[in-house]
């Protein structure tokens, strides 16, 4: 069974094309799990709209911040392997077969991505290409290379990545895959399955040059590696 986890909040823009590209992808014993951190335009509606069974939403009764709200997503979740899904990006075909494939011998995988703007028109056919990622721990706490919208990761990982910490200076995507890179096996998947649109609202930061100093970089990384070292794993 397979749980896709996405977080939600203003994303009326983009949220159907996303579903749309999402559904055909899912059997019937799936599921996507649906977090919404108190959205005030046509969001819930337009999710509401596809009247399908397998859509589960949950809303916050108060504003958690994109890390929580994922994090209550995850939470909800009851398949044996998560996929991670942003609000404004569309999943090409196979996405899931070809994840849940390379799953079959490790911890989670990370697929490349093609970057588009906000028509789906390509800016750059491979993040990968540019990025240059990485699976190793100590690569990735220097430079990350986890896009949450292109991971996947078996559920039996959770005991290692919640609780998240309670901090807003870490992006969750990066938080998920260090806790998984310590301790388990990552598949760097070369094949672009998904459209990543870049707008002024896009999250994530992989494949953006950095603007902080290195004193910023430097502190932001000690900051990370303490939370790594002490977290304590908790029942889901």
């Amino acid at each position: 069974m397979v749980s896709v986890c996405l977080a939600t909040y203003n994303g009326e823009l983009f949220i159907k094309e996303q579903i749309q590209s999402i559904i055909p992808e899912l059997e019937n014993e799936d599921e996507i799990i649906i977090s919404d951190d108190g959205s005030t335009d046509n969001t819930l509606p337009i999710i509401r709209n596809f009247k399908d069974s397998r859509i589960k939403i949950f809303i916050n009764k108060e504003t958690q911040g994109v890390n929580n709200n994922m994090e209550n997503a995850i939470r909800k979740a009851s398949g044996d392997i998560i996929f991670l899904s942003d609000q404004d990006n569309v999943w090409i075909k196979g996405k899931i077969e070809k994840c849940v494939k390379a799953l079959e011998n490790y911890d989670c995988v990370i697929h490349d991505c093609i970057v588009t703007n906000n028509e789906l028109t390509p800016i750059n056919n491979s993040i990968f290409k540019d990025h240059k990622p990485r699976k190793g721990f100590l690569r990735n706490l220097y430079k990350n290379s986890f896009t949450g919208c292109c991971m996947a990761f078996k559920k039996e990982t959770l005991f290692q990545i919640l609780p998240f910490p309670n901090s807003k200076k870490f992006y969750y995507d990066q938080w998920i895959g260090l806790r998984i890179a310590q301790r388990g096996k990552i598949k760097l998947l070369q094949e672009p399955l998904l459209y990543l649109r870049r707008h002024n609202h896009t999250l994530s930061s992989v494949g953006r040059k950095s603007t902080l100093s290195i004193i910023c970089k430097i502190s932001y990384r000690l900051i990370l590696l303490r939370y790594l070292l002490t977290h304590k794993p908790c029942n889901r």
